[in-house]
């Protein structure tokens, strides 16, 4: 069967940004990269292992509407909450 980056996309699109176990989801870099590689045989096989590990994406608990997107900006209330974006040691640029 014959797969587009598109489809590949489509199928990892119900993911959020993190794995199971905490790591990063690299899922559609890695299926672009085995496109590129010239193994599209093997990218369905691969995305249908690895899905088994991904975490759906968080809801959106206050979204940004497309006609006040710009008052946004910057707003550094509105990142996420993990500890490491307090932390002057990995984001220097953030206090």
């Amino acid at each position: 069967m014959s797969i587009t980056i598109d489809e590949v996309l489509d199928l990892l699109s119900f993911a959020g940004t993190e794995r199971a176990n905490g790591n990063a989801n690299h899922g559609p870099m890695a299926a672009e990269a085995l496109f590129t590689l010239d193994r599209s045989e093997s990218v369905l096989p691969w995305v249908e292992k690895y899905k088994s590990g991904l975490i759906d994406a968080p809801e959106a608990t206050n979204p940004i509407s497309q006609s006040d997107w710009r008052e946004f900006l910057g707003d550094r209330s509105r990142l996420g909450r993990s500890s490491n974006l307090r932390n002057p040691r990995y984001f220097p640029q953030i206090r």
